[in-house]
């Protein structure tokens, strides 16, 4: 397996683990953006994936029953050979921010 590959099937297991800690919290995939002018539905894991890996960087959307607005997180590929920093950055506004953040945090600190 070449070197990209090998730092691509970590990137997968990156995002996978990090939508899968979200839906446990309650989020909901919704849709990514890939850089274009609109939003592609995503409504589940694969579909996620899928659209995250047809570009560069992507921000994929999650909403919350409890929240009003949606969250997302943003990947760049290629960041770390061993696909750990896969996920570059995360927003949240106020109504959400503690729950996403808090998931999204724990996450990380499980991945070291």
């Amino acid at each position: 397996m070449s070197a990209v590959a090998k730092r691509q099937q970590a990137e997968r297991r990156v995002i996978r683990g990090a939508i899968r800690a979200l839906k446990a919290a309650g989020w909901l995939p919704l849709e990514v953006n890939d850089g274009g002018e609109t939003d592609e539905p995503a409504t589940t894991e694969g579909a996620m994936i899928e659209a995250a890996f047809a570009v560069d960087e992507a921000r994929l959307y999650f909403k919350h029953p409890d929240h009003e607005r949606r969250c997302w997180f943003f990947v760049v590929f290629g960041n770390a050979e061993d696909g750990s920093e896969v996920i570059a950055d995360y927003c949240c506004p106020e109504d959400g921010r503690k729950s996403f953040s808090d998931t999204l945090d724990a996450y990380a600190a499980r991945l070291g």
